[in-house]
C-alpha cells in the first residue's frame, strides 16, 4: 500500500538526521517517494478505463520500477 511509504520515508529522513554523509542519498530517495505520491494522486484522479488512467498507471509503475532498481543496485 501507497501510505507505508509515509513510515518508510520516515526512516530515510531519521538516518539522514544521524548521519549528515547520507543528506544526498536521504533527498533523492524523499525525491522518489515524492513522485510515486504524486503519480498515484494523478492516477486516482482519472476515470478507470480511459486512456489518461492507463498513462497514468503506467507512469506509477515506472516510477516504482525505477525505485526498485535502485533499492536492488543499493
Amino acid at each position: 500500500p501507497l501510505w507505508c511509504w509515509a513510515h518508510i520515508r520516515r526512516y530515510f529522513i531519521r538516518a539522514s538526521d544521524a548521519h549528515q554523509e547520507l543528506r544526498d542519498w536521504e533527498s533523492a530517495w524523499t525525491q522518489r517517494i515524492g513522485a510515486l505520491y504524486v503519480a498515484h494522486h494523478a492516477r486516482q484522479a482519472l476515470e478507470e478505463g480511459t486512456t489518461e488512467r492507463l498513462r497514468a498507471e503506467a507512469d506509477f509503475a515506472r516510477i516504482l520500477g525505477a525505485m526498485d532498481t535502485t533499492r536492488k543496485s543499493e
